[in-house]
């Protein structure tokens, strides 16, 4: 199953390279979803779909050309760890912004139960129990 889990995020990731960010098929219902350096959005977590819809909707409506592109992506048991680029420009201020971050996918069953958000990539692989 964790091979299938690394498949479903790579996916994920491929439709968010693509600015797709409408992909609620991937989240359990109940998923939680945490930033916990919530410098882009305006809490710091999300519980269900709903919930985290509208988080995204308020970042993504602050960007134009928002993309999330993985680097890498890596096995780590019923986890996985995505090390991910960020880019996309402000609406307002026209400036184009970069921003590398990792995030600790928690599956079952083939969707997304946990998703933490953090600003270094290597705080996300040290939450997963791996090193860069």
């Amino acid at each position: 199953m964790s091979q299938e889990n690394v498949e479903i995020v790579r996916q994920v990731y491929e439709e968010w390279e693509r600015g797709n960010f409408n992909t609620p098929e991937v989240f359990d219902p109940s998923i939680r979803v945490v930033w916990v350096d919530a410098i882009f959005v305006s809490r710091a977590e999300a519980k269900g779909v709903r919930e985290l819809t509208q988080a995204m909707q308020g970042f993504l409506d602050a960007w134009e050309d928002v993309t999330a592109a993985a680097e890498r992506i890596i096995e780590a048991g019923d986890r996985v760890v995505a090390v991910v680029v960020w880019r996309g420009r402000g609406k307002t201020s026209g400036i184009e912004v970069e921003s590398r971050q990792g995030s600790v996918w928690t599956m079952s069953e083939g969707k997304a139960t946990t998703m933490e958000n953090y600003s270094d990539p290597a705080e996300a692989l040290e939450a997963a129990g791996l090193s860069e």
